[in-house]
């Protein structure tokens, strides 16, 4: 018999054995009871039936078993099922018909238990011989099946090969490390370079001058010190020297007489500050776009420095998903793989830029640059303005200082821009002697910092065009500040009104902007109507017109860069946060502008006005970021709602362009669900996303296909089951908010649990936009109830967006400056105040399995007992404290409330 018929016959036989024994000690009972009753002996009769029954229920599972049996453990099972038909045949039915004896019951008890322990013997001794018997032959069988498995999987592996050949003519191989590197890259990875201007014509050329007092080229071609620093005043062009060497054709070839027969890894990182994107001032982007250009240049490297990534790559086939977000763990590691390999493999040479623009402390950042060198011996040049903690680390090494040795290239540049103008030739030659009195002026002032040339320089040339005489010209370069911020100043004061509101609104518009600032946004704003999207043509005109406004009226501050307006140097955005400066624009400006809420009106309107279509979503490249970009959209507009300053006027255009934002999304929602697109993206395609971050230099005919190694397969086999998925939870209509049949805030993290349901209100509530959730349950009471198939508001306002999705698209966050988490503490006051409840269930993905919980919990005891990263991901020690002395002072109302009411 076999071990699960037998385990089938075992457990018939002992239920019946267990049945039969109840009814003898129910039996033995009505016989002892003087008040045992004909009802009693009938009731009896009755499970005399029952068990007849059950008796011929073993006897169907004899039949069915028997036949198969040999072994003597089986027979012995037989033996013991044919003794109990014949208990139950011979004397079951016909032992309570009449009521037994004492001594005929506890004959049958005794018959009854040897069964039962002689059963349980049989069972174990049928399941021994088995196994002795047929083990060999199920180990032969399981290993027939894995060979076949292997088979099949080996015969798979070569049809995604030929698939892959055939579609994009690359091996896997290529396709899993274009997905490593890809996986690296962010959206502004190149940014900073690409908005670096150039250096002016025939400027920064004695950087490499063999006869230079820099000794820069002797470093570059073997110096004994592998360490270099460019220094410098703020605004002296060290940026623009960097980016100088870097692309010079000389750099590589006075590298390659240093290497000699090696080969030279030439990577490069610039740290900005004045960026929307974290990951340009961060430990973390450095790291990424270092390796990211080590792997571009060579990808053979992969295995050996990503080992782990790799295997995973092989072993998943390239077909589960994307790759995992690095870590900063995995990153050094990753990196110190890479550094080992220097002086082997390649010579690495690393520039870094804007070292006092990292966003941590100087001396960290020392010290890892000093630990490449002397550890690795990696060839690094860094640049910094002077601050103490650089000058500790790096003066004892070959450097440079910029304003020392510019003082040829701002001549250059001063003389190149006057000579193109006509007012200034034309005073040339009525006076000569005053123009080069002027000229000399200026040079002397300028004092090497370039930046302060560059402003200046747009002043006066803009002073020239309106007809400005020789004396006013030197008036206003006596009155200009040597001092960049002060001059700034200076330069706004002396606008005329219409160029002072103008300029007013554009650094407003910039500064307040979650995001990098598009022409397209720009335009929308200033001209009121929303510029239509694939028109090259008609987008070079509009970045044209808005060029020259940003020229004429910020005197160079805001410049245009690909598309994208930016603040020409990081000062001019330290400049625009000073307490002064902002009183002086805000009297420019008319009293109802806020730049805050333009930016949010314009976030939404365009996002209805693209993809209003499905077919917007039905290109293979959508599918892999269609959620994500989905998502960040949500988080910039609440994030601008949390800007917004909460005057009633402001309140109410928030209410009203938030339930227009939730209009827009749901029929996006509807657009995607119906364009069957997964609901898990694990991220963009890169290719795409640099095309749309303006790298207008790539090539359509070289793109790599979308998430590589995902291939045709992934994408095609994953799409239909995930998007159904996706559509079945987003037509859930058990929401309160019926707003709509498509549910989009299930896909807020891949947990798609019911209890995780939530609202619009409740993703509002995440991002603390005050004056709307509190607006939205002053129309609605019910909105603050805890519910057992939703996240309750007060969830939402105390854990925050955080805890939920990470989105690719970075940006800075509100809550990363000081003092920033008070309106979230306001709200989380404002819902307990209107009644919500200090209890309820618990849904955050990123703390862990134990804190998604469908179960009501104090939020008290789930405050204090999240991991420390997942306090730190919302807010400081001051928010979480704040926040359980709220909790406890409702739990203590409620206390004496039900007191109260218990007295009364």
């Amino acid at each position: 018999m076999d071990p699960i018929t037998a385990f089938q016959v075992a457990a018939s036989v002992i239920t019946f054995v267990e049945f039969g024994r109840n009814i003898l000690t129910e039996a033995r009972e009505v016989y002892q009871s003087p008040s045992g009753t004909p009802s009693k002996v009938v009731q009896l009769g009755q499970v005399a039936k029952d068990l007849a029954a059950a008796g011929d229920r073993v006897s169907e599972s004899l039949i069915k078993s028997a036949p198969n049996s040999s072994a003597a453990s089986d027979e012995k099972l037989l033996r013991l099922c044919g003794e109990c038909n014949t208990i139950k045949n011979d004397s079951v039915s016909v032992a309570f018909k009449t009521i037994w004896s004492q001594s005929k019951i506890d004959e049958l008890d005794q018959q009854l238990r040897r069964i039962q322990s002689e059963m349980t013997m049989a069972v174990l001794m049928s399941l021994w011989e088995r196994e002795t018997v047929e083990g060999k032959s199920q180990q032969q069988y399981l290993e027939r099946i894995e060979a076949s498995i292997n088979q099949t999987n080996n015969r798979l592996d070569n049809v995604m090969h030929d698939l892959i050949q055939t579609s994009y003519g690359n091996t896997p191989e290529e396709l899993f490390q274009q997905d490593i590197i890809d996986s690296l890259w962010f959206s502004s990875i190149e940014s900073r370079d690409r908005s670096i201007p150039d250096p002016y014509k025939s400027t920064y050329n004695w950087i490499f001058s063999e006869y230079s007092d820099t000794k820069f080229v002797e470093w570059l071609r073997g110096s004994d010190d592998p360490l270099y620093w460019i220094t410098g005043k703020a605004g002296s062009g060290k940026s623009t020297l960097m980016k100088y060497i870097v692309h010079h054709a000389s750099t590589i070839a006075h590298l390659s007489h240093w290497a000699g027969k090696s080969p030279v890894l030439f990577i490069y990182f610039y740290f900005w500050e004045a960026t929307t994107q974290p990951l340009q001032y961060t430990q973390e982007g450095l790291l990424r776009t270092l390796l990211w250009q080590s792997f571009k240049t060579r990808p053979e490297l992969i295995p050996v420095v990503a080992p782990h990534r790799w295997t995973a790559k092989f072993a998943l086939h390239g077909l589960g998903g994307s790759s995992p977000e690095w870590t900063l763990d995995e990153l050094e590691e990753t990196f110190r793989n890479l550094a080992s390999l220097n002086g082997s493999s390649f010579n690495l040479t690393i520039f870094i830029d804007g070292l006092d623009e990292f966003d941590g402390e100087p001396e960290a950042l020392v010290g890892w640059v000093k630990r490449a060198v002397e550890k690795f011996g990696i060839k690094i040049c860094v640049g910094s303005r002077p601050w103490t903690a650089f000058a500790d680390g790096f003066e004892q090494h070959p450097s440079l200082t910029m304003q020392h040795l510019t003082a040829s290239d701002i001549e250059a540049y001063v003389d190149g821009h006057f000579n193109t103008s006509p007012a200034f030739k034309q005073w040339q030659v009525i006076s000569v002697k005053e123009t080069e009195k002027l000229r000399q002026q200026f040079l002397i002032k300028a004092d090497g910092v370039f930046l302060w040339v560059y402003v200046v320089v747009k002043d006066l040339m803009s002073a020239l065009a309106k007809g400005k005489s020789l004396k006013e010209l030197h008036a206003i370069l006596d009155a200009l500040p040597v001092d960049v911020i002060k001059m700034y100043t200076k330069i706004y004061e002396n606008l005329d009104p219409n160029e002072a509101a103008t300029a007013s609104r554009y650094l407003a518009v910039r500064l307040a902007s979650a995001i990098s600032l598009t022409t397209d946004v720009l335009w929308s704003i200033e001209e009121k109507s929303t510029a239509p999207p694939h028109d090259p043509y008609e987008s070079d005109l509009r970045d044209g017109i808005i060029e020259r406004r940003l020229d004429s009226s910020t005197r160079g501050m805001l410049e245009l860069s690909r598309g994208h307006i930016e603040f020409h140097h990081r000062s001019v955005r330290e400049w625009l946060l000073l307490d002064d400066v902002s009183q002086l624009m805000e009297s420019r400006l008319p009293t109802d502008f806020n730049a805050t809420l333009l930016l949010l009106q314009e976030h939404i309107r365009g996002l209805s006005y693209y993809g209003s279509s499905r077919w917007d979503y039905s290109w293979p490249f959508m599918a892999e970021g269609v959620v994500e970009s989905f998502w960040a959209a949500i988080a910039i507009a609440f994030q601008y709602a949390n800007m917004a300053s909460e005057s009633a006027a402001v309140t109410q255009s928030i209410i009203c362009m938030l339930d227009r934002f939730q209009h827009v999304l749901d029929e996006k929602t509807k657009l995607i669900v119906e364009a069957r697109f997964r609901s898990k993206i694990e991220k963009p395609d890169p290719w795409m996303l640099r095309k749309a971050a303006g790298d207008n230099e790539l090539n359509p005919q070289t793109r790599p296909p979308p998430q590589s190694s995902q291939s045709i397969l992934s994408t095609f086999s994953k799409l239909y089951s995930s998007s159904q998925r996706l559509m079945q939870r987003m037509k859930n209509t058990k929401a309160q908010e019926r707003h709509t049949a498509y549910q989009w805030f299930f896909s807020q993290d891949d947990n798609f649990r019911i209890t995780a349901e939530d609202s619009f209100v409740g993703v509002a509530a995440q991002y603390a936009v005050v004056p709307y959730v509190m607006a939205k349950i002053k129309e609605n009471k019910q909105l603050i109830k805890q519910r057992d198939d939703q996240r309750s508001l007060l969830h939402n306002a105390i854990f925050g967006f955080r805890m939920y999705r990470e989105c690719w698209f970075y940006f800075k966050d509100v809550e990363d400056e000081d003092g920033s988490y008070y309106p979230r503490l306001e709200l989380v006051k404002g819902l307990l105040d209107a009644g919500a409840a200090t209890k309820g269930h618990i849904h955050l993905p990123k703390a862990g399995p134990f804190y998604q919980v469908p179960e009501d919990f104090d939020y008290i005891d789930v405050i204090k007992s999240l991991p420390k990263d997942a306090r730190e991901a919302t807010g400081p020690e001051e928010y979480w404290n704040e926040v359980i002395r709220l909790l406890q002072k409702k739990k203590r109302w409620e206390f004496g409330h039900r007191k109260n009411q218990s007295t009364t």
